[in-house]
């Protein structure tokens, strides 16, 4: 097999893998809400939550994404980089300032998916967002430390 062909085979097997995760997250992320594992009803609306207007959104390579709400309070107010979003090698900014690798999962007209799976822990981190208003969904799950799973939506500049 050439290595063009391997490349290829690769990078199809990490896009299954990563679109399995996601949905494996949002089964986990809604079997928590539905079950009752979440005390305050706030939480439990999160998935349902209108986010405010952001009209004068443009899509560009770089984004600024603020998280609105969120099942993980702690990460509400958080800002998080998506850069190079039009490149094969797209990086995400964390809070702290450290930056990782991330994949483009899927990509239309109308929205891009882009995340990671950490290679040490196999925790996922997973973002949607809305080419036309900047609204993004995230979800973040895995089990380093027990198993975890959180939602968050919010608003990217």
């Amino acid at each position: 097999m050439s290595e063009k062909e391997n490349s290829k085979k690769t990078k199809m097997t990490i896009i299954k893998v990563m679109s399995f995760l996601l949905i494996i997250t949002f089964i986990a992320v809604v079997s928590f809400y539905k079950g009752g594992g979440v005390d305050e009803p706030i939480e439990r609306d999160i998935l349902y939550m209108d986010l405010p207007d952001n009209k004068f959104f443009i899509m560009n390579n770089d984004l600024s994404c603020e998280i609105i709400y969120s099942s993980n309070e702690n990460s509400v107010g958080t800002v998080i980089g998506l850069l190079d979003l039009n490149t094969k090698n797209p990086q995400m900014l964390g809070s702290l300032g450290g930056k990782a690798p991330i994949s483009k999962l899927f990509e239309d007209e109308n929205i891009i998916v882009v995340g990671m799976i950490a290679y040490s822990s196999g925790a996922s981190d997973i973002f949607h967002v809305d080419k036309n208003n900047g609204h993004f969904a995230r979800s973040e799950g895995g089990m380093a430390f027990g198993t975890y799973a959180y939602g968050s939506t919010g608003i990217c500049k």
